[in-house]
């Protein structure tokens, strides 16, 4: 921002903020008076909508629109047992909790959007504050270890008792309830809400979009909830039949069609589920969509001259990159308030908006708010499209940005064009899970199973034949450099929690199976992980034992009749074991260590824990309580689980150093971006010393990684798996000390860069923050720092010469 704007800016916060938030406030509420404006109703008041997993009932009362303003009204508690409301609206104007003082509960909407499609989304947040009563059901944390009571615990649960003695720590748990906007004219097929919202003749209904309930609860608890909505729906039959009786009489046929919550949810119902899901799968966000394309009205060309005339807040239009918005109805929803819009009206804002957003904003809501072009000028700043691979400097690998490479041929460019289109189209839902802790459903797991991405994670060999892989790659042609971008672009995503619960799981869960299962076993399992069908983990890890995997506590006695063994014992902070379908288990049987497939049966307990990132990836404490498990099921050998462990961690390791590279270059792209838009005292960021230092210090650590993982993939692609084993154990490790230790170097550099963006969630420095809040987890996971240290120098000294000074 220029001097002379920063300081037009601060004079208008401190002279007149509050003149004009005055004004801003008035506008506002005679828009939320306005009774010619349409309300958005519920179907039924009252109706329970979404029954979270946690066994809450979220029932909604009332979702409004108003303009551009939606509020949502959210109780909790039992059908028909009311407590307490919460309401919240889009502009924050609205802001409590609602507390269930009884149990200590508490719900919360963190966020209230209408997309493109229609759709009106409600995120919602539980929290469960455990008064020592015994009457929550949250008295059981999974993070807490060596409770001996545990299983009886969950025992009790299943029988409906959930008395507990415990106290434990808050626990808060997210979810989010999706509606359908549905207008009662027309069934919502030719226009959306904000498009007609001055229409006070049209009038909407939220439908749920899953008509029946997300979470499988106890068949008591489904019985009492249908038998109790038959009442009320029996009780309002007769007042309902007469308003419609009255209202077709005056009504158009067109309208009478659909003129009454009947008629509407009957409209709905009539659309297949595979509908549904088809018209989703076509659906393009506003993230990444073209705004010069997606319903854009027709566009006229304006000089600058004309544009300057817009100025007052009636008549509002400014200039980005030479394309006209007309901001009038957006200033007083703007999140930074009207004042800022003001002071550009009529203006080029090109240096303004780029200083304070990112490009996705522009694609969100050009659609609604481009109405035109300057004449005789061009935009000259890129829009990026899915799949784009990046001109920054450094933003990808030498051999993407014209350079010479050995180890690339075409097979590979195209692979990561077509994989990182496919991650592109997808990051508008990561982002939204990330955020809610929501994992990937089953549906986007078998729709990148069929794309072949949940394939490409776990390198070369006969499980790929037949598959259809991303870029038209043939399963013979695709080698370990292909599998090496694949794990960069699933880290490029930017969403670590969420992109972990998509393929981290059978990334180390799998291998093991391939490798050391019997011929029955992997032509069971394989294909159902890698179709999507099911997931996979990998267990290893305890309360008790982290990198001493000699340590393991987890015990497989033989039952009596020799077919089964016994599991009991704990596992914590497993990846994906929240959804994960089969689990790979290290167990200490009567012949030493030993790894076991199990499958997810009764005796076996998940509880998810909270970390750092997401708990999108579905982070979980397991609990083995006689579970039993065929003796076929053994992986390798009994007594020879440590062989299986070791083969496995080789390549974890090397899948966890593509990732963190690939993450850091993705946060040196984004800050070589920023120091070249950024502009302060009067210069940009990129003009000042201190920070092109910054920048070539991040550089050199990168791309001195990046060649080291080249060059071990390369033994990959030309080593047997046993001769990796042997051979490049040590230098797997050593690359992976280094690559996590030049990762903290860049997240330092590029915090301190970035400011207070760099530890904002949101915003310009989004990806700065999610990577300097979860790099550790590559530091940690597959052997820490210190372990990897010591392994790479001691597999070094084992093939030490008798070499002396």
């Amino acid at each position: 921002m220029l001097d002379s704007q920063l300081a037009a800016y601060e004079k208008f916060k401190s002279s007149s903020s509050q003149s004009r938030d005055s004004e801003a406030r008035s506008r506002r509420s005679k828009l939320s008076n306005d009774p010619s404006l349409p309300r958005l109703n519920s179907i039924h008041q009252g109706r329970v909508v979404k029954i979270m997993e946690f066994g809450a009932f979220i029932q909604m009362v009332d979702v409004t629109q108003q303009g551009l303003v939606h509020r949502a009204q959210v109780c909790i508690g039992t059908p028909g047992k009311m407590n307490q409301i919460y309401t919240r609206s889009t502009d924050n104007a609205v802001f409590h909790t609602a507390v269930e003082s009884q149990s200590g509960r508490s719900v919360k909407i963190v966020d209230i959007d209408e997309d493109d499609s229609g759709k009106v989304k409600i995120g919602l947040s539980m929290k469960y504050v455990n008064q020592g009563n015994g009457d929550d059901l949250a008295n059981s944390h999974p993070t807490d270890t060596g409770n001996v009571n545990h299983g009886r615990e969950l025992e009790n649960r299943k029988k409906g008792n959930v008395a507990s003695t415990f106290n434990r720590a808050p626990i808060e748990l997210t979810d989010a309830v999706m509606m359908n906007v549905v207008c009662r004219k027309c069934g919502g097929k030719g226009h959306l809400p904000s498009e007609c919202f001055n229409d006070s003749d049209k009038k909407y209904e939220l439908i749920p979009e899953d008509e029946e309930l997300d979470y499988d609860l106890t068949k008591k608890r489904e019985r009492s909830h249908k038998k109790e909505h038959s009442h009320r729906k029996e009780h309002k039959s007769k007042k309902h039949k007469k308003r419609k009786r009255e209202t077709s009489r005056s009504a158009s046929p067109e309208v009478r069609s659909v003129n009454s919550v009947a008629d509407a949810l009957s409209l709905m119902r009539k659309r297949s589920r595979k509908e549904h899901k088809k018209a989703a799968s076509q659906y393009t966000s506003p993230l990444i969509a073209s705004p010069l394309t997606t319903n854009m009205p027709e566009l006229k060309s304006y000089t600058r001259e004309e544009v300057k005339k817009h100025n007052t807040p009636e008549d509002c239009w400014i200039i980005i990159d030479s394309e006209v918005f007309n901001m009038t109805t957006f200033a007083d929803l703007h999140p930074g308030g009207a004042g800022v819009i003001m002071d550009l009206a009529g203006k080029d804002a090109t240096e303004e908006f780029y200083g304070l957003h990112r490009q996705e904003v522009l694609f969100k809501y050009a659609p609604k708010l481009k109405i035109g072009t300057i004449a005789n000028e061009k935009p000259v700043i890129e829009m990026y499209t899915p799949g784009t691979i990046s001109k920054v400097p450094y933003g990808e690998a030498s051999a993407w940005q014209g350079h010479k490479s050995p180890y690339f041929t075409e097979s590979h460019i195209k692979f990561r064009s077509a994989i990182r289109k496919i991650y592109d189209e997808m990051l508008p839902e990561a982002l939204l899970n990330e955020d809610l802790g929501k994992s990937p459903t089953i549906e986007l797991n078998k729709k990148l199973g069929a794309a072949g991405v949940l394939a490409t994670q776990i390198g070369p060999g006969p499980w790929l034949q037949g598959l259809n892989l991303p870029g038209g790659v043939k399963p013979e042609e695709f080698d370990y450099f292909h599998e090496m971008i694949a794990h960069e672009e699933t880290a490029r995503l930017g969403t670590p929690g969420f992109a972990d619960g998509i393929t981290a799981g059978l990334t180390i869960g799998l291998p093991p199976i391939f490798n050391f299962g019997s011929p029955a076993m992997k032509s069971k399992i394989v294909p159902e992980v890698l179709s999507g069908e099911k997931r996979i983990c990998l267990a290893i890890t305890e309360p008790f034992t982290g990198s001493d995997v000699a340590g393991i506590r987890t015990t497989a006695k033989l039952s009596a009749d020799g077919k089964h063994f016994i599991v009991n014992g704990t596992k914590k902070w497993i990846t994906n074991s929240v959804f994960c379908d089969y689990f790979c288990v290290a167990v200490r049987t009567a012949k030493g260590i030993s790894m076991l497939l199990v499958e997810k049966s009764d005796g076996l307990e998940v509880k998810p824990i909270k970390t750092s990132y997401s708990i999108a990836a579905g982070t979980g404490y397991i609990t083995f309580e006689d579970v039993k498990v065929p003796v076929e099921n053994l992986l390798g050998k009994e007594g020879k689980g440590f062989q299986v462990i070791m083969a496995n961690f080789n390549h974890e390791r090397w899948a966890i150093i593509c990732g963190i590279i690939a993450g850091s270059r993705h946060v040196l792209e984004e800050t070589f971006k920023w120091t070249n838009q950024r502009v302060v005292f009067g210069k940009k960021l990129s003009a000042q010393p201190v920070v092109r230092s910054k920048l070539a210090n991040m550089i050199a650590q990168i791309e001195s990684v990046q060649n080291w993982l080249e060059n071990i993939t390369y033994q990959m692609v030309n080593m047997s798996y046993a001769e990796q084993t042997v051979k490049l154990a040590g230098p797997i490790a050593l690359l992976k000390y280094q690559s996590t230790r030049v990762a903290h170097n860049i997240s330092d550099e590029a915090t301190q860069i970035f400011g207070g963006r760099g530890i904002t969630k949101t915003g310009m420095g989004r990806v700065i923050e999610t990577f300097q809040r979860t790099y550790k987890f590559a530091a940690i996971l597959g052997g820490s720092e210190e372990i990897m240290q010591d392994l790479g120098v001691r597999q070094a000294l084992r093939t030490f010469p008798d070499a002396r000074l």
